[in-house]
């Protein structure tokens, strides 16, 4: 029965168990005692390769605790998003989700439907985790999740359409908007963006306000304590008006998903993709090499570079009927040898700082920059609420087409006063 598929979800990913006996590899052992019975685990999942890695844990698992068996409920990006709520309060067969919004997490804790691990926490492997992982998880007082995976963001880069048309720096802004209208004149998408479902449009504004503005600047901007027509934030909307004017950006971009630029990348019909590690895994070997991961520019040297490095964290339900199961659960995935099969796998970050880091090269570069980043923001829409983040989604992809920076500024202002100041 291990890790096997629940149709509790929109979308799902189907493969067979038995698969994974020819992977379990050696990993710390965990004292599970004569504990019997199914935990129900929830995933996102943006790919089969993703799927495939939380297979390889939930055998590893079961071979040392062979009366535990493990069930996954797993749907898609948009899909896990529009179910959480509901899985939250009205799914008494789920114990544990991955969860991935620190702001909303302290909500739900607000209203109970969590269970503080305060106690996990106190244990000699947490206590290893960096404080600020800590922190993201705390309300009151008390912890309520455990981290899995760390990611990042940056430009993920053709080299061979780079090199055709001379582009060898990507240090700063100015080489970027100039890389743009080098690749736009030559019929060339610069930046993939897909904004069919909006939220990838978010990292614009996360990455050019940290690079203009700072880090502390940026918090409070997600603390709604920033008006939108602040010169500052004036600034960051002219910028993004200069990369739309630097014909940047793909073309009709809301008319595809994320996934749907990949391939303009892979048959060089696109420059660059500014996205997520998560596309890692659904990158073909065969274009593997000509492909590198690019840091976002800096805008101001003045400014301390810091970066987007969204943490994924597991919860556990407060009417879940398997507690002390899924505690044992979370102690091992929070081993640094389980961290570091896992994230392996996905092509993540371990969020346990011993944990061994993939070899992969995209990965090793995402960590050098996160590494030489001097502070570190979870993305946009984990930060603030939903009713914050979704109508200033809507208002960004309308001003990719518009390009009007003073009546999206208006806008976005009437959006936070609603919210903040009434």
């Amino acid at each position: 029965m291990w890790g096997k598929n629940k149709s509790k979800s929109l979308n799902f990913f189907f493969l067979p168990s038995f698969f994974y006996f020819l992977f379990i590899s050696p990993v710390s052992a965990v004292d599970c005692e004569e504990a019997k019975g199914t935990l129900n685990i929830s995933l996102l999942i943006f790919s089969v390769e993703q799927r495939n890695a939380f297979e390889e844990i939930a055998v590893n698992f079961s071979a040392q605790c062979p009366g535990i068996d493990i069930v996954y409920s797993s749907s898609d990006d948009t899909g896990y998003k529009q179910m959480t709520g509901l899985w939250l309060s009205d799914n008494p067969n789920l114990d544990l989700m991955v969860w991935l919004w620190p702001f909303e997490l302290k909500k739900v804790a607000e209203r109970g439907l969590i269970e503080p691990l305060t106690s996990l926490w106190t244990e000699p492997e947490l206590q290893k985790y960096p404080n600020e992982m800590k922190e993201l998880i705390t309300h009151k007082g008390e912890q309520f999740g455990v981290p899995l995976s760390v990611g990042f963001w940056g430009f993920f880069a053709n080299q061979n359409v780079l090199q055709e048309f001379n582009i060898n720096r990507l240090e700063s802004i100015s080489d970027l908007l100039s890389a743009c209208r080098t690749l736009s004149r030559n019929q060339i998408v610069p930046i993939g963006l897909g904004l069919e479902e909006k939220w990838p449009v978010l990292t614009l504004l996360d990455h050019l306000n940290l690079k203009v503005n700072g880090l502390s600047f940026h918090n409070q901007l997600m603390e709604g304590k920033i008006k939108f027509t602040d010169e500052k934030m004036l600034a960051v909307l002219q910028l993004l008006r200069e990369m739309i004017d630097s014909q940047c950006f793909l073309e009709s971009a809301d008319e595809y998903t994320q996934k749907q630029v990949l391939p303009l990348l892979y048959r060089d019909r696109a420059g660059m993709v500014l996205s997520g590690n998560f596309m890692i895994s659904q990158i073909p070997e065969a274009v593997s090499e000509k492909l590198k991961f690019i840091p976002f520019p800096s805008v101001d040297k003045n400014v301390s570079q810091s970066e987007v490095a969204p943490t994924d964290f597991l919860i556990l339900r407060a009417s879940s009927r398997q507690k002390s199961l899924a505690k044992v659960f979370l102690r091992y995935v929070v081993q640094d040898d389980v961290q570091a099969l896992l994230n392996k796998r996905l092509n993540f970050l371990p969020a346990h700082p011993n944990a061994q880091i993939s070899e992969v090269r995209f990965v090793q570069d995402g960590k050098t920059n996160l590494k030489n980043a001097e502070g570190v923001v979870q993305f946009f829409d984990r930060s603030t609420s939903r009713d914050y983040y979704e109508p200033l989604s809507d208002i960004l992809v309308d001003f990719m087409e518009t390009g009007n920076v003073d009546k999206t500024a208006l806008e976005m202002e009437a959006v936070r006063q609603r919210l903040f100041d009434s």
